[in-house]
């Protein structure tokens, strides 16, 4: 029978129900989790709501109007297993996973062919954060990536046995996607009444592991790595970190230390060590990937290119930038022989390397060739998709280094950025840290810190929820804060934060370290300050 805004057309015909049927369920339950709506609602007027959706459903499929602000794959994912006529859908709930495993994984899917504009989307992108100081703020973040795919819901006990069943049969792949779907499945709103978050379908998850796969550590690898890669493009660093170190750990024990379930693990750890700023661990991570890739892969393959790309981003934060230009520029020729100037990665490639050029003194050219990027990816992917707001936020992290007007233009493009990435994340994600960051660092330049200081704030209270109190990040956002602070007339408060921030940093860092150098700038100019006493009337 089933709910019926949830029904497959065929069902609402009175026909007996498939797997297809099962494919649409599923289909139209994502489609509901990511819009936040139910696919068919009772119409005002009607008589009877139950057969008022059931006549809805048998008219065709559900419309996709309000997702237009999700992922463009994910919306094409929806479509598929939605199709009215069934033979049009995914052939198995098993192959719906596997696209939406691809997506998770980096890969293209059989939903969006490769190649198109929003294949970008399939995975988290990287930017800088100039603080001004030196070079000693460059910080590579996670955008937004795998925020709502897993909460997924089995629409039927039954069909998701069978699957479990035939997945089992078909390898540790599919085994995954089922296991994935029947246990996240159990967050279902419609039975707890409210709406469920990606965060508490994913806490769930982690509590059914060790009950259901026990004996099966290549399936458990499987799925503690799709968690952690998930955690970890929300921004909860904790969780995915706790999450990929097991599948690690299973994967090196059940599939080997160099076939591509482990190395796929090994990037994302790497790319999570980079996050908690261990940068010395995240080359090292890296580093292998690249070689064992390299190997088995060869120079011309996306998962070696996405490999190098991170070590340049990498190397960029450890200011060795004449590293990070040579291999940034030979995934550049890499990619635009292979698929063209304006593909996604192309692009993203070509404004890591604006990044090394702003911060070896080329500005002029850090501009014009982020201006170009951003040109091109507001025409392919659209001013909403996260590879776009990284690059605006990137244009305005220059422009704030020029003269008035290009200062009040970045804010506003910082102003934008942060808009974009606020509709898209949680509070507490690194990106809506950083952005806040770097626009209060804008503010404060162009003399309003009164107004810089609300957005350090919010830089500080979201990175001590999403990072945590030692984060690097947020341990610049305190001396940030400090600094406005003593600006604004607190002189008390501000030096208690800096002092704070600097001991932090010290213990973390060393004496030496940059950051140390940022906060110690503040410092000097709050004694010389203090010094100088009021003017004379």
């Amino acid at each position: 029978t089933g709910t019926p805004a949830y029904m497959a057309p065929e069902q609402a015909r009175g026909e007996k129900p498939t797997p297809l049927s099962d494919v649409y369920s599923l289909g139209v339950t994502l489609l509901a989790l990511l819009t936040g709506a139910h696919p068919f609602s009772p119409t005002r007027r009607a008589v009877d709501p139950a057969s008022d959706v059931i006549e809805q459903v048998r008219e065709g499929p559900p419309a996709l109007a309000r997702a237009v602000a999700i992922d463009t794959t994910l919306g094409a994912i929806c479509r598929r297993a939605t199709m009215a006529d069934p033979d049009d859908r995914y052939v198995s709930a098993a192959a719906m996973g596997d696209d939406l495993r691809a997506w998770l994984g980096h890969h293209p899917t059989a939903a969006r062919a490769p190649g198109a504009a929003g294949q970008a989307a399939l995975w988290c992108r990287r930017h800088a954060l100039p603080t001004g100081i030196a070079a000693a703020g460059v910080v590579a973040i996670s955008v937004l990536g795998v925020r709502y795919v897993l909460v997924v819901q089995a629409e039927r006990d039954r069909a998701v046995a069978a699957e479990m069943a035939a997945a089992d049969a078909l390898g540790v792949s599919s085994a995954v996607n089922a296991y994935m779907k029947a246990v996240i499945g159990a967050a279902n709103p419609r039975e707890h009444g409210k709406e469920v978050t990606v965060a508490e379908a994913l806490a769930f998850a982690e509590e059914r592991i060790g009950l259901d796969l026990v004996g099966q550590p290549r399936v458990e690898a499987g799925v503690r790595g799709m968690i952690g890669s998930t955690y970890l493009g929300l921004g909860r660093l904790a969780e995915a970190e706790r999450q990929l170190t097991l599948a690690l750990e299973l994967a090196e024990e059940h599939f080997g230390a160099g076939m591509p379930e482990t190395l796929d693990l090994l990037h994302s750890l790497a790319t999570l060590r980079q996050d908690q700023g261990d940068l010395t661990a995240g080359e090292r991570l890296l580093e292998r990937v690249i070689d064992e890739r390299l190997e088995s892969l060869g120079p011309d393959h996306e998962l070696t290119l996405r490999a190098q790309t991170d070590l340049g981003r990498l190397f960029v934060k450890l200011e060795r930038f004449e590293e990070a230009e040579a291999v940034l520029t030979d995934v550049v020729a890499h990619l635009q022989h292979a698929r063209g100037n304006d593909e996604p990665d192309a692009l993203i490639a070509r404004k890591d390397l604006a990044t090394v050029a702003l911060l070896t003194g080329r500005v002029d050219l850090a501009e014009r060739e982020l201006r170009q990027v951003l040109g091109a990816q507001e025409r392919t992917l659209g001013q909403e998709h996260p590879d776009t707001l990284v690059t605006l936020s990137d244009l305005a992290s220059v422009l704030r280094r020029g003269d008035a007007s290009q200062q009040a233009e970045a804010i506003e493009l910082f102003k934008a950025a942060l808009a974009g990435f606020a509709a898209r994340q949680e509070p507490g994600h690194m990106d809506r840290v950083i952005v806040a960051f770097n626009l209060a660092n804008a503010l404060r330049k162009a003399g309003r810190p009164a107004e810089a200081l609300g957005y350090a704030r919010t830089a500080l209270e979201e990175g001590e929820l999403g990072l945590g109190s030692e984060h690097y990040i947020t341990l610049l956002s305190r001396a940030q804060v400090g600094g406005l602070l003593a600006e604004t007339g607190d002189v008390v408060h501000g030096r208690e934060a800096l002092v704070e921030a600097r001991e932090r940093i010290v213990e973390v860092f060393g004496e030496d370290h940059n950051y140390v150098k940022y906060v110690d700038l503040q410092l000097d100019q709050l004694d010389q300050n203090e010094s100088s006493g009021p003017d004379e009337p």
